[in-house]
This record gives C-alpha cells, structure tokens and sequence, in this order.
C-alpha cells in the first residue's frame, strides 16, 4: 500500500479546494462539496484527502503487479506537466486532443503507431532518404509531425493500459466512457462541473491550477515508481527462493538440490514424462520415486491407461495427416493414397504406442491396445470415404467445366463465321443515316452487311424508339416557313429540348421538309409524313432522325398560306 506524504496543508496551497461557480456546477459532485464562498464552491478537501491516498495505492498496486498506466490530460496548462510525468515513471500518455477510439479503436491507432516508426526509420537511413524527391520528403515529415503530435507519447505501450489517470474527468469524458466500456479502472480529478458517475477512484479537486496540477502529477508519480520497485522485488524473490539460484540466509538448498528426492525421466510414467518435459510443475515429480505399481490403487491405473491412450491418439493423427498430405497428389490417386497413408499410419501408432508403455507395462493401459487400433482404423475408413467423395465430386466439376468451355468456344466460333463488318461500310452508313458507330454496326451485323438493309433496320428502330419516347412531352422545337409567288407554307416541328432545336441536324430536316411540303401540296401532317423523301417517306426520315437525336420528335401542324393577287 502507497502511504502518500501530502498533508491538508499542502492541498490547501495548492489551491485545490476551489470549484466552478454554482450555475456551472454538477448535482452528483454535491457529497464532496464543503459550502459556497464569494459565488464559488470549496471542495471538502477532507473528502479529498482520504480519496487521494485511496486512489494512489490503487496506481500502486496495479504497477507492482505489472500493469500500465496511463496519463491523460489535454488542457493547455496540464500538456506539459503530463508528459514530463509520464517520461519521468516510464509511463504512457496523451497530452493533446483525445482522438474518439484511443482506447476501443487501438487496432487502428497501432497502425498509425507502427506508420510514424516507418516513416523514422526511413528519414533517418541517409541512402534512402536521399533517394526521395523534395516534395515526397516535405510530405513525409508533415505525416510524421502530425502523427508524432497524436501519438508520441503511446509509441512503447503496446496495448490497452491496465488503468487510466485522467486530469480532468469534464474535458476528456470521452477517454472515461472508453475505459469504461474495456472494463479498465480510471482514477479522475472530478471538479464540481463534472460527473463522478463512470469514474472508479474519484479525486475531488480543482482541475485547473497549475499547482493542483503539479500536486496530483507528483503524487500520482511517486506511486508509480514505488509499485515498480515492488515489481522488481516480487521479480527477484519467489517464495523466499531467490531466482539466482543461491542458497538463502536460511539455509535453504537451490533448486538444483531438488534432484535428489525427484524421479528421473527413465522412472517416471508417459504422463509425467510428457508432463516434465513440458516444463510443468506436476507434483508427481516433487515426490520421492517409487517401484511400479506399488501402492498404485485402481483409480490411478486407470488415469494412466486414460493418458497413454490419449497420447497413442495424437501421436495417430500427426501420423495419418502428414502421410495423407505426401502421397495424396491428385484427385484421381487420393483413394489409393488414403489406403497407403492410413496402413502405414495405424502401423507407426502401434510402434509409436507399444514404446511408450515399455517403460510402464501396466495391464490397465496395455489393455486400451486394442481399442485404439479399433478407433484408428474406423477413422481411417471414414476419412478414406471422405476422400474418395471429394476426388468424385472434383471429377465431375472438372467435367463440367470441361463441357462448359467446350460450349463457349463454339459460340465463340460461331460468332467469327458470321460476316465481319468492315470499317468502310460503317462510315458508309453513318453518312447516310447518321446513327451512332455502334447501331450502324449492329445494324449491319445483323442483316449480313447489305447497306440497304441496314438502313431500313435503323428505321425500324427508329419507329420503335419512337414509340418508346411517344409520351414524353415535346414542347420546344422549330417552325419551317417557305413561301414563292402567292403561297407558302409552314411546318411546326417538336422536340423535347431546346438542345435539339439548335442541332445543325434537325434545323437542315426542318428546311428540307418544309420545302417539300410546299412543293407537294401537303396540306395536312399526313400528307407530309406520306410523301416520298430520300428514298422512303417523311416518316421514315423522321424516325430515322429520332434514333440519331434519342429524342421525341414530332410534326406539330402543317398550314398552307394563299395570298390573292388584288393584295
């Protein structure tokens, strides 16, 4: 236990028993609030006291029994004074911005850990940090100053600590509720705006002063460096027994000493041989050695028949798994693999088994023999059906796969016997039609590469298109006018977009259809759509039009305009 050598005197001093101003105040904080004095509270720092020397022996004890500890405090006033604390122990701290999942994100935050000892080790290699550019060196030490910033003071942690000390229990909440959820202890100076609820070892006290501050800083140090010195005490001595091997002021005989009264590895049974090669401390090898079977009552006949058949057990499937995996090289000789594997398997266990009992011929474990041959060989079977399932079903996955690609480069073949299309006719049709590169070629493709053809298929597309975009609303478009002597005449086309009604496209299609109206006679849009344009009728140049532009387009109206000659 950590007996503190602050007194009241000294917490006084160190201005520790002023608060906030009441408005500000917390109502849990109310049992460590002594009264209210020029509109500020005073802590009772009799509370205080008792509750200091209380948390401190639990810094102690958690240090002398191996433990990290912690440190955190993000103010200003408390940034330098922890870090200097934290080196001075050999602890861990954070004395900049907490960043959420410090604690519960720790993965993440090794990660930039490990980053920022990278990016050292790489500036500090003079041959490979010449190697960089200027830029990628500039960038380098701005990564490395922000994460040092972050993290400098937890690059030797190495994982979550076992208990927090936090400066200010208001300001780094965050950092309490996170120890909170890890099940980590935390000892907090809890001011009276703050909430000692989630805090195990509250310190009522001012947050703010410096030289509360210092006090809490050096108290909380020297608790950690006694529970290192009882650390290293606890390391040294084990039982009274020093870990040098030495004999004690006592008298009492090393460790070495003790071979005389225990057995040795040749008198001893296959359990406690295995127990004692392991490095356990079994009490079987603490005890004087004794024939066989003297004094052995059943029950214990009966556990070593239970070891040596565990140990035949282990010692058949290490044997059975590394023979499967040498001789089984391909689906198709598993079967026989498995056959083999097992044979020799269940023939090294009985060698393996039959020289571990020699040196304890036991009828009680001689007897398990049997059973053990029993098990392996109905593992053996088991696992030789196993296999000889997987090799079927791999067979007939490698069938399948086999038909699968048979089909695919069939229809590959297919696909090439069918007439290519060459580039000259693409452009050919794309002059006349002016649809996309890709309808023209899937137009062609499709009818065998007879231009003709393919320009009626873009019609039919077009026509379909056309009724597709049937319901969307042309509200824009183009009126066409023509006029000679005494008449003319206007055509109103629509389209979807103002876009389209400034395409060259659609302006040179309202020209030439309005020209043609005029000289048909077209009174009407049926008329129009029903005279013979470019080798087909309007409508079909309309329809051509919509798959090129991919929008609604349509005759408004068609009117026909006379003047008299008295005019």
């Amino acid at each position: 236990m950590f007996a503190s050598t602050v007194t009241l005197h000294d917490l006084l001093d160190a201005g520790v028993h002023f608060g906030h101003h009441p408005k500000r105040w917390h109502p849990k904080m109310s049992p460590y609030i002594y009264g209210e004095k020029a509109q500020v509270h005073i802590i009772d720092l009799c509370k205080t006291h008792v509750m200091l020397q209380r948390a401190l022996s639990a810094l102690c004890s958690v240090v002398a029994s191996g433990g990290r500890v912690l440190f955190v405090g993000t103010k200003k006033q408390a940034a330098s004074v922890v870090a200097q604390s934290a080196q001075q122990c050999g602890q861990h701290y954070v004395n900049t911005r907490w960043l959420g999942g410090t604690l519960t994100n720790w993965a993440t935050v090794q990660k930039s850990i490990f980053r920022m000892e990278r990016i050292e080790k790489l500036l500090a290699d003079e041959k490979k940090a010449s190697a960089l550019t200027k830029k990628e060196r500039i960038i380098m030490e701005r990564d490395l100053s922000k994460l040092e910033h972050a993290f400098g003071g937890l690059r030797s942690m190495g994982g979550l600590p076992d208990i927090v000390f936090v400066l200010d229990a208001h300001k780094d909440m965050i950092a309490v509720h996170e120890a909170r959820i890890l099940k980590i202890p935390v000892v907090a100076i809890a001011d009276t705006n703050a909430d000692p609820t989630f805090i195990d070892y509250v310190i009522p006290g001012n947050d703010d002063a410096r030289g509360a501050i210092e006090l809490y800083c050096k108290e909380v140090v020297a608790a950690v460096l006694q529970g290192l010195v009882e650390e290293s005490t606890r390391k040294e001595v084990v039982d009274g027994v020093p870990m040098d091997g030495k004999i004690s002021e006592e008298g009492a005989p090393d460790a070495l000493a003790d071979e005389a009264v225990a057995p040795s590895a040749q008198e001893a049974t296959p359990a406690e041989f295995k127990k004692s090669a392991s490095g356990e401390k079994t009490e079987e090898l603490a005890k004087p050695a004794v024939k066989k079977d003297e004094g052995a009552s059943p029950a214990k006949k009966e556990s070593k028949a239970s070891d040596a058949k565990e140990n035949a057990d282990v010692k058949v499937s290490s044997v059975a798994k590394t023979a499967a995996k040498k001789t089984a090289k391909s689906p198709e000789d598993a079967k026989d693999a498995s056959a083999d594997s097992v044979k020799s398997a269940v023939k090294k266990a009985e060698d393996a088994f039959e020289e571990s009992i020699k040196s304890d011929p036991d009828p009680a474990a001689t007897s398990v023999t049997s059973d053990v041959t029993k098990e392996v060989a109905k593992s053996a079977q088991n696992q030789e059906a196993g296999e000889a399932k997987a090799a079927e079903s791999s067979k007939k996955s490698a069938v399948s796969s086999a038909s699968k690609s048979k089909e695919e480069k069939e229809a590959k073949t297919e696909v090439r016997d069918v007439m290519t299309v060459t580039l000259e006719d693409i452009k050919a049709l794309r002059a006349r039609t002016h649809a996309p590169v890709g309808d023209c070629k899937a137009a062609l493709e499709a009818v065998g590469g007879d231009l003709e053809k393919a320009v009626d298929e873009l019609r039919k597309k077009g026509l379909s298109l056309m009724v597709k975009r049937g319901d969307k609303e042309a509200a824009q478009g183009l009126v066409g006018a023509y006029a000679s002597g005494n008449t003319g005449v206007i055509v109103e086309v629509s389209a979807e977009t103002d876009f389209v009604a400034r395409n060259e496209m659609f302006q040179e299609f309202v020209d030439s259809v309005t020209q043609l109206a005029y000289e048909k006679g077209a009174a009407s849009v049926q008329d129009l759509e029903a005279a013979t344009y470019k080798g087909g009728t309007v409508k079909d140049a309309l329809a051509e039009l919509v798959a090129t532009i991919r929008e609604n387009i349509t005759f408004g109206r068609v009117q026909r305009l006379e003047v008299s000659s008295g005019c």
